[in-house]
C-alpha cells in the first residue's frame, strides 16, 4: 500500500518501476525544479524519507549540490608548552603559592616558639578527671559507681531507652547482613 507517490507520473520513480528497483519506495520529486519533499513514503510497511536517498547519493540531506558543512568539528591546536608565556605564567602562579606556604610555616613556628611552656602534669590529672565523669554510673548505689564492663547493654537501661535501641539496631543489622550474605 502506497500513501504517497506523486513521481509514478513523471517517471522519477515509485510504482513497479523507474530508479527505485521496482520497490515502489523511490524518491518522490514533487516539482520539476527538482526540489525534494520531506514526505514520507510506505511501502510494505517500511516507511522511509525520500531526502535519505539524497543523503546517501550526494551526502546532501537537502537534494541540491551546495556544499554542506561538515558534522565533524574542526581539529584545535594543542598549546604549546614551549611557549615563554604559558611557563612564566606557571612559574609566577608556583611561586606565589610556595611563597605563601612558607611565610605561613614561619609564622606556625614563630607562634610555637613564644608559646608558654604548658605543664603537661597538670593537663593529665584535668583530662583523667574529666574522662572518670564521663563514664556512665550506677545512680540507684550509694556513691554512684560505673557500671561495669560487662554490663548487658542490650538488656539494662544504663543512660535510658536510646542505648538500648541502638544496640538492639546494631544487632539487627548485623544479622540481616549476615542473612544476605549467606543467602548470595
Amino acid at each position: 500500500m502506497q500513501t504517497e507517490n506523486k513521481s509514478s507520473a513523471n517517471g522519477n520513480g515509485g510504482g513497479n518501476g523507474g530508479n527505485s528497483g521496482g520497490n515502489g519506495a523511490g524518491p518522490a520529486k514533487t516539482s520539476s525544479a527538482g526540489e525534494s519533499s520531506n514526505k514520507l513514503l510506505l511501502n510494505g510497511g517500511v516507511i522511509a524519507a525520500e531526502g535519505a536517498l539524497d543523503l546517501a547519493q550526494t551526502g546532501n540531506m537537502m537534494g541540491d549540490d551546495k556544499p554542506q558543512q561538515s558534522l565533524v568539528p574542526p581539529k584545535v591546536k594543542p598549546i604549546d608548552m614551549s611557549n615563554s608565556q604559558v611557563a612564566t605564567k606557571t612559574f609566577r602562579i608556583y611561586a606565589v603559592v610556595g611563597t605563601i606556604m612558607v611565610v605561613a610555616f614561619l609564622v606556625w613556628l614563630r607562634i610555637l616558639w613564644k608559646s608558654p611552656n604548658p605543664d603537661f602534669d597538670g593537663l593529665l590529672k584535668i583530662g583523667l578527671r574529666h574522662r572518670s565523669r564521663c563514664y556512665a554510673r550506677d545512680q540507684s548505689q550509694a556513691r554512684a559507681p560505673p557500671y561495669p564492663y560487662l554490663t548487658n547493654v542490650h538488656s539494662e537501661m544504663i543512660c535510658g531507652v536510646g542505648v538500648c535501641l541502638y544496640y538492639n539496631s546494631l544487632i539487627f543489622i548485623g544479622s540481616v547482613g549476615f542473612l544476605f550474605w549467606v543467602t548470595t
